[in-house]
């Protein structure tokens, strides 16, 4: 699900994300710590080792916090400065400022990669996998949610604005926040991920204050077509 025409900041995305509390006004930070070190040391557990982490998208930081307690060597990257300082000033992590496109990784350069609510905030989401792919290692692992768009919170809300005589959905949020400009459901992604040369590992659904999102685990397929020089 995406809007058509698809409308960018003209002022780029880091005119968007400007204030690091209210935009994770109801996301703890203790808790998000505690969940970033179980993740890492689930990715050791099935890569047998610690190695290189990134988290696209990691905002204030919780991530590479847990990555530096767990002893991986990190990096994050944030579209929001104000982010990047946050977690600089409060958690002692440092990200790097941009996209990912920008940042020129060396190939299979990561054992271990997170996107936690990052590709619903795409405006190109097949350019940012395939670079994903480039920079991950074969049999590196990938870790994402998104949204669940197919979700009862959905389907209720589209519903109740139709009842209202309103042409509105409350899927997306393009112009405001948290600014979400593309939609997926669980079958939508599988192909997105097949045509980006990604091996399929697991998915799930999980609920959050009502809203269903889709939790999936991938990793850098094995027999993947040649890079393109």
């Amino acid at each position: 699900m995406y809007p058509n025409p698809m409308p960018f900041p003209i002022e780029g995305l880091d005119a968007l994300y400007v204030e690091t509390e209210s935009y994770f006004a109801g996301h703890d930070v203790a808790q998000k710590k505690r969940v970033g070190r179980e993740q890492l040391r689930r990715f050791e557990g099935e890569l047998g080792r610690r190695g290189r982490f990134l988290d696209i998208g990691c905002g204030r930081g919780e991530y590479l916090w847990a990555a530096r307690e767990e002893g991986w060597e990190y990096e994050g990257i944030d579209a929001s400065h104000t982010f990047i300082e946050w977690s600089r000033e409060h958690l002692g992590v440092e990200g790097r400022h941009g996209v990912l496109e920008d940042m020129l990784f060396t190939d299979d350069y990561f054992d271990a990669i997170t996107m936690g609510g990052v590709l619903e905030h795409l405006y190109d989401p097949y350019q940012t996998l395939s670079e994903v792919h480039r920079i991950l290692r074969p049999s590196g692992l990938l870790w994402f949610d998104v949204p669940n768009e197919g979700g009862l919170y959905m389907r209720v809300g589209n519903l109740y604005m139709k009842c209202l005589g309103r042409d509105w959905c409350v899927n997306l949020a393009q112009t405001f926040p948290p600014y979400h400009v593309l939609g997926f459901t669980p079958a939508s992604l599988r192909p997105c991920w097949r045509a980006s040369a990604w091996k399929w590992c697991n998915s799930k659904l999980r609920a959050r204050s009502g809203r269903s999102r889709v939790s999936h685990r991938c990793a850098s397929a094995w027999n993947t077509p040649p890079r393109r020089s």
